[in-house]
């Protein structure tokens, strides 16, 4: 700072200002150097090796901020005339270094959120698959699941919502057994209380026969005992065709929810196993991706493997099959590399 800013903005002579900056040259020059190897790391491809750097240059930064907060608080309250001046200094010193914190804790977490990130997709899927079986299952009950554990946790759930299911059915179909079984008692009783009638309906005839107007007396009771009989047969048609469609009825439905059951399963299969397949290839490609850095290191370093005749151009037999025999170990080196 010039000796007029510093005069004019906090009241002290510039000697005395130059004082308490030599109380921060030593953390002063650890910034320099710390905020160097930063803009370097900035610069770098992202690896467990620099995430692992990054980690402890953070810690570096956070000791130089730390020493130049304690520095700062000694110095201001040893200077109480120049605290105004210490505060803009320490702003100045401690912003970059509180930016690459920032920075380098966001590199020092970057495979620590990539994993997390996996696992909140990864419990989001769970708890649909889940929710096709079982409802009211919570996040928390199948995210730390390993994967083993949650296949047979998600057997159970559909082994119980299949076996529910088919009560279900067992249900509707013994309902309509029972109901068969009623109606047909009931139109057994009927039958039953039909020929009663009947018997005793003929009974009265002859009974009435025996009076004076026996003629009279037996052609009214049967025109009464053919018209009775009509209605009867009418009523009993017309309840057992009633009945038969409700019969009818229950089985169209409880072969339509059947049809819809085994449609809803056999669309869930499928949704499962392309969800798997889905999964699988994900899987197969993010550990291929993890893997190519390591492969790229390790055929760098075997294509630098290098041999050669310490005779000049030779045909000596030994060392033609030395150098074969290097060349083809280099070859099997390579694929197995790439087997990684």
């Amino acid at each position: 700072m010039s000796q007029e800013l510093v005069m004019n903005e906090f009241g002290i002579e510039l000697a005395k200002a130059k004082t308490i900056e030599s109380a921060f040259d030593v953390t002063t020059t650890e910034k320099t150097a710390y905020l160097s190897q930063y803009n370097e790391i900035l610069k770098a491809e992202i690896t467990p090796e620099l995430v692992e750097k990054a980690n402890d240059l953070r810690k570096k930064l956070v000791k130089v901020r730390t020493s130049i907060a304690s520095i700062h608080k000694a110095e201001k309250a040893f200077y109480l005339a120049s605290g105004k001046y210490i505060d803009a200094l320490k702003n100045k010193l401690t912003e970059p270094i509180e930016q690459a914190e920032s920075k380098l804790d966001e590199l020092s977490n970057h495979y620590i959120n990539i994993e997390k990130l996996a696992k909140e997709q990864r419990t989001i899927l769970r708890l649909e698959r889940v929710s096709v079986f079982k409802t009211g299952v919570q996040a928390h009950q199948v995210a730390d699941l390993e994967e083993e554990t949650f296949e047979m946790v998600c057997a159970g759930y559909e082994k119980a919502h299949k076996e529910a299911i088919e009560a279900e059915i067992a249900r509707l179909e013994s309902e309509i057994i029972e109901a068969e079984k009623i109606e047909k008692e009931r139109l057994e009783k009927e039958d039953k209380d039909k020929v009663e009638r009947e018997e005793q309906i003929a009974e009265n005839a002859r009974l009435k026969a025996e009076n004076d107007n026996i003629a009279e007396l037996a052609r009214l009771a049967k025109h009464k005992a053919d018209k009775e009989k009509a209605e009867l047969e009418a009523k009993n048609k017309a309840e057992r065709e009633e009945a038969e469609k409700k019969a009818e009825s229950q089985r169209k439905e409880t072969a339509r929810i059947q049809s819809e059951l085994e449609a809803k399963n056999k669309a869930e299969s499928d949704r499962l196993a392309k969800e798997k397949a889905d999964k699988e290839a994900k899987e197969k490609a993010l550990l291929e991706a993890q893997k190519a850095p390591t492969k790229e290191k390790l055929t760098a370093w075997v294509n630098e493997f290098s041999i050669s005749s310490p005779f000049g151009e030779s045909d000596n037999t030994l060392v033609v099959d030395i150098i074969s025999k290097h060349n083809a170990f280099k070859a099997w080196a390579i694929k197995e590399i790439e087997k990684l």
